[in-house]
């Protein structure tokens, strides 16, 4: 593994004030899962990237965005993310962009 990017994408829902996003991640430029929308906001996609790949044993270890950040660190893989604020619900799903 040379590479991780963490594409995220956050909506948030003026009538009751909360924010939900969701997350698609890619590993050495591949796209391997497109987590679905969930409750969360600020960062909390980089959460959602950190537990999934740590469950999937690609990451040992503690779970976590910091420990996703480290790690990648000492083990010399490059991390990227990046979040777009979409205005609408229906643009959470990465596909649909």
């Amino acid at each position: 593994m040379k590479n991780i990017r963490v594409e995220g994408r956050r909506w948030f829902q003026k009538t009751y004030g909360n924010t939900y996003n969701s997350v698609r991640i890619f590993i050495d430029g591949k796209p391997v899962v497109t987590l679905p929308e969930d409750y969360g906001y600020d960062s909390y996609y980089m959460q959602r990237a950190a537990e999934w790949m740590n469950q999937q044993g690609l990451t040992p270890g503690n779970e976590g965005r910091a420990y996703l950040s480290i790690w990648c660190q000492e083990n010399g893989v490059d991390l990227y993310d990046d979040c777009l604020d979409v205005s609408r619900e229906r643009e959470l799903h990465h596909e649909n962009i």
